[in-house]
């Protein structure tokens, strides 16, 4: 890479970049319970529950693998 487009200071570090990482996911579920609890109906009525659920419980077992949530 080029170093003057991306210096070495702009480099996230595992220290830097867990916890913007759980502040996502926080975010992330709860955008997922709104869908779930709020527009659950248009979600069967355009025939996605099988894909949502789907993606729900691969980024769940993802925050879980990698201690995401608490």
């Amino acid at each position: 890479s080029d170093p003057s487009l991306f210096s070495a200071s702009d480099r996230l570090s595992k220290k830097t970049l867990m916890p913007l990482l759980k502040v996502f996911a926080k975010k992330l579920f709860r955008t997922f319970s709104h869908i779930y609890f709020g527009h659950w109906s248009h979600v069967l009525s355009i025939d996605m529950a099988a894909a949502y659920t789907t993606i729900f419980a691969i980024c769940f077992r993802v925050c879980v693998d990698f201690k995401l949530v608490d």
